[in-house]
C-alpha cells in the first residue's frame, strides 16, 4: 500500500491514557505514510501541513502530501527539537 487511512473515532478517555489509542500505535510504527480521518470531509482542504525533517523518506511523504493536496495551500514545517531544549 502506499497510504493507510485510519478512522480516528476516539476511545474512552480512561482506555486511551491506560493503552494509547491504536491510531496512535499505528503513528509511531507505519513505514508507509498514515492518514487519520476522524470526520469525512465536507470538501477539499483549504490548507495542508507538510512536515519534513530533510530526510529522503520525508521528502517523498511530502511530495505524495503535495500531490494529495493538489488544490490546497501548502506549507512546509520543519520542527527541531534542539531547539527546545535548555541550555
Amino acid at each position: 500500500a502506499e497510504l493507510v487511512v485510519v478512522g480516528a473515532y476516539g476511545e474512552s478517555y480512561w482506555r486511551q491514557v491506560l493503552l494509547g489509542s491504536t491510531a496512535e500505535r499505528l503513528l509511531r510504527s507505519s513505514r508507509i505514510p498514515l492518514l487519520l480521518a476522524r470526520i469525512a470531509a465536507a470538501a477539499d482542504y483549504g490548507k495542508a501541513i507538510l512536515a519534513i525533517d530533510f530526510s529522503e523518506s520525508a521528502e517523498r511523504a511530502a511530495a505524495f502530501g503535495a500531490v494529495m493536496a493538489a488544490t490546497s495551500h501548502k506549507f512546509l514545517v520543519h520542527a527541531d527539537e534542539r531547539l527546545l531544549e535548555p541550555h
